[in-house]
């Protein structure tokens, strides 16, 4: 018998629920992940359990591992790029067809970069690699575990930090970036996804999938992540510790403000980035103008390296750095002759920028100069007549290629990249990195169109889209590694979509798409998965968001500030519904909701709910349903039981009896005036009884009652009421025509109290 593993804690389980950690073993992974339990060998002799994906990127899958020689958490990264691998039957990694050159060089460059970084000191403030090996058809890097909280989660679930919370906890995590630079790597990926808040408050840098050493001359990749990363590494070359400079400067930016920067693309011809202190950081002038020099746009503008800023930002270099902090870029430094020189030289911009490192047995020091670029000398006269003819040949032709193809112009607007085209404008890149994406509906007054193919390839990290108004079309592979993605949004009404059928392969945990009536959207939707439109469930308004619960649970919000069941995935026995979900009561249980009511052992109504009466026959194949005494669930059920009875004596071809909600309502209200004092003509107040129904807007043309008592001792006293009061509503009444709306509710004093009410349209 094959042995189970908890997801998580990785002890062996034999039950639904760990005993060791106390969570659910229930872990729905993806096909293109590693199976829990798959054993890893690094052919040291070192052996590695795997459990639950802790998060997947472009580049790689992260999971929970244990060592098994130590029994120490451990954190893998599986080289794994959603571009061009896949997963085999066997559980090996494979390039796809196409893509096997570009997974065979990433994987070499994956291997160099994880014994780079194994080679690099503990660091307290960086996470730890461990090991690093090759099996299973691709590569592993191996890390310590943390139990933290992700940077940018933290800002999303309680705002913007305060600076005399953030600013000391910096010196450390400065101090050891600047010992990862000495050692001769750059992270090129810091950002608040990237930055562990530890529960002793301290900060931990993690991610180096991006990572890369400073090697002179050596190209690197492009890796973006809008408002970030800074102006050269759209490009790949003039990367180096100053791109990290200008990537921490805007993570304590946005730290401090809540707001992320513009990216730095759009503040080469327009800088609106504003003072921190104007969004209400509580920085001193000198903080505030350090903080603005490390996002200075210009390479050469900003600082060349994390020490000068850090001596900068907090006055003072952090403790217990083995080095003497350096000048600033405007300062000379003087060679003695018996001092050792390193000399490294970085072009940018069309100037070269050179750093000296000088020093005696650990004393150092650190210049940086701006050398402008030689003047070019002077060009004949005839031959700069010609220069300048063919200058305004080539401007009159590009002019020229502008004013037709004006539609091809591409742009950034906040983490996503566009051109704009004839039918509107296409966007071709996401680099963002939040749980939760709204698709601008508009760019440059044009709409959003087209989401090209491969846009959010690989963003594990997503739960819910909203897709533009505007768009027609999706692309290839649009959401493929999305494993954790669970809603999207379709507004815009009576439009067709086009879209790959495969559109949500490997979605495994989308539970739903909300969209606009009239949306034509023809794709295979992953297994529990619906497309609910706005209008579905009137009886309680219309839906504005779906919101997944506990167990996959799927519930709707909806604009009359109520929340609905939308689905019960099979599988699941026993439920409890939740009085409210995200503040708002759950008042209905959608048709079809429940995907196994027989598979059901048990399901506890939430006490202010009520569902279709053609759902009596779901909620009846269900072993055992809990309703509270009183509420308006049980009231609604007795209801509903009531035009069973009736209808069933009335018989077919006759008018059906249904429960109606607002006269439940007013039999609750008269069952408990029978307690306070009874009398089946008149209310408490002397009334006749009839007044009752002023209580509402709609009054009904004609109305009827039927009171039965019985003792606290019979069990099913409600039940035999309901049948012997069913024949006072089955036939005509004195005004003609039949009772189609009922309402039934029970009360306790001494007595039980049954009250039924029918109307007749």
């Amino acid at each position: 018998m094959t042995q189970t593993y908890c997801p998580f804690c990785l002890t062996p389980v034999s039950g639904t629920v760990c005993t060791n950690c106390g969570r659910s073993v229930y872990y729905d992974s993806s096909p293109h992940r590693l199976p829990v339990g798959t054993v890893l060998s690094s052919g040291k002799e070192q052996h590695y359990r795997v459990g639950a994906a802790l998060g997947q990127g472009g580049f790689g899958i992260t999971y929970v591992a244990l060592h098994l020689e130590s029994g120490q958490r451990v954190a893998i990264k599986e080289y794994f790029p959603s571009r061009c691998a896949r997963r085999l039957p066997d559980g090996r990694a494979d390039a796809t067809t196409e893509g096997d050159r570009l997974y065979e060089s990433g994987m070499d460059s994956f291997l160099k970069e994880a014994g780079m970084l194994a080679g690099v000191d503990p660091l307290p403030s960086v996470v730890h690699v461990l090991d690093f090996f090759q099996t299973n058809g691709t590569a592993y890097l191996v890390m310590e575990y943390l139990d933290g909280m992700p940077l940018h989660q933290k800002l999303a679930k309680e705002g913007k930090i305060p600076a005399e919370v953030l600013m000391p906890r910096l010196p450390a995590l400065l101090r050891d970036l600047s010992l990862l630079h000495q050692a001769g790597v750059i992270h090129r990926d810091i950002s608040p996804d990237n930055l562990m808040w530890m529960p002793d408050g301290t900060l931990k840098l993690l991610d180096f999938g991006s990572a890369r050493s400073m090697e002179d001359g050596r190209s690197m990749t492009v890796m973006l992540k809008h408002g970030f990363a800074p102006v050269e590494q759209y490009q790949t070359r003039g990367q180096g510790a100053w791109t990290d400079v200008y990537a921490m400067a805007a993570t304590i930016y946005y730290c401090l403000t809540g707001v992320i920067p513009p990216t730095a693309v759009e503040r080469l011809d327009n800088d609106t980035l504003r003072p921190p202190t104007q969004l209400g950081a509580a920085l001193t002038p000198e903080e505030e103008q350090a903080l603005l020099w490390g996002l200075e746009v210009q390479p050469r503008s900003r600082p060349a390296n994390m020490e000068l800023f850090a001596t900068r930002f907090l006055q003072s270099m952090p403790a217990n750095a083995e080095r003497t902090v350096g000048q600033t870029q405007e300062q000379a430094v003087d060679q003695p002759a018996d001092q050792t020189v390193v000399h490294t030289q970085v072009q940018t911009e069309g100037q070269t920028i050179s750093q000296t490192q000088v020093g005696t047995e650990g004393d150092t020091e650190a210049k940086t100069e701006v050398q402008e670029p030689p003047k070019t000398p002077a060009l004949p006269r005839d031959k700069r007549k010609l220069l300048l003819l063919a200058i305004l040949a080539a401007a009159a032709v590009a002019c020229l290629i502008f004013y037709l193809q004006w539609r091809g112009s591409r742009g950034v607007l906040g983490d996503f990249s566009y051109v704009i085209q004839r039918d509107g404008v296409h966007l071709t890149d996401y680099n963002g990195w939040r749980e939760q994406v709204d698709v601008p509906d508009t760019i440059r007054d044009r709409p959003v169109t087209v989401l090209e193919d491969e846009l959010f390839a690989g963003e594990d990290k997503l739960t819910q889209v909203t897709l533009p108004e505007g768009v027609t079309q999706l692309g290839d592979d649009l959401f493929r590694g999305c494993s954790g993605l669970q809603v999207v949004v379709l507004p815009g009404e009576d439009r067709r979509i086009e879209a790959p059928y495969d559109l949500f392969d490997g979605c495994d945990q989308l539970r739903g798409i909300l969209a606009d009536p009239g949306v034509d959207l023809d794709v295979d939707l992953p297994e529990g998965c619906r497309i609910y439109e706005t209008d579905q469930v009137d009886e309680v308004g219309k839906l504005t968001k779906l919101v997944v619960g506990e167990e996959q649970v799927l519930y709707g919000l909806t604009d009359q500030e109520w929340s609905v069941l939308l689905h019960v995935p099979a599988g699941i026995t026993e439920l409890e519904l939740p009085e409210t979900v995200e503040e708002y009561t759950l008042r209905y249980l959608a048709e079809g909701s429940i995907a196994d009511p027989e598979g059901m052992e048990r399901l506890a109504l939430a006490d202010n709910c009520y569902f279709p009466y053609s759902m009596m026959d779901t909620l009846t194949d269900i072993s055992t349903l809990t309703i509270t005494r009183g509420s308006l669930a049980r009231d609604w059920v007795y209801s509903c039981f009531t035009a069973l009875a009736i209808n069933e004596l009335r018989g077919s071809g006759k008018p059906q009896a249904e429960p109606y909600l607002p006269l439940v309502e007013l039999a609750q209200v008269r069952a408990q005036e029978l307690t306070e004092k009874y009398s089946s003509l008149y209310r408490p107040d002397g009334a006749d009884w009839e007044t009752i129904q002023r209580e509402y807007d709609e009054p009904f043309s004609y109305m009827e009652q039927e009171i039965d008592l019985y003792g606290e001792s019979e069990d099913n006293g409600f039940l035999e009421c309901i049948v012997e009061s069913a024949p006072s509503f089955v036939d005509e009444v004195s005004k003609g025509g039949y009772v189609t709306k009922v309402g039934a509710a029970e009360a306790k004093e001494v007595l039980y109290y049954l009250a039924f009410l029918g109307t007749v349209d």
